[in-house]
């Protein structure tokens, strides 16, 4: 049960990282398309705020939860069988 939590975490964490980092693309190009030097500076401020708040603790959750569901399951994390 513990495992299946943490696998859940992780994959939560996943999706959270890469959802922002696909969520930022678009802003990129919506932006660009513009040509307007507020807007696009609006849109990148946006986005390391975003980087900040989501992809940060997205790889932070993603590491621990990977390592932590690892050993939980017995898996050698620096070693191949």
């Amino acid at each position: 049960m513990t495992y299946n939590i943490i696998n859940l975490l992780h994959i939560l964490f996943v999706i959270l990282f890469l959802g922002n980092i696909t969520i930022g693309l678009f802003w990129k190009m919506f932006a660009e398309k513009t040509k307007d030097p507020d807007k696009i500076a609006f849109a990148f401020r946006g986005i390391i705020k975003a980087d900040r708040y989501f992809t940060m603790p997205g790889i932070i959750g993603i590491t621990l939860f990977g390592i932590g569901g690892a050993i939980h399951a017995g898996i050698p994390i620096l070693g191949t069988g």
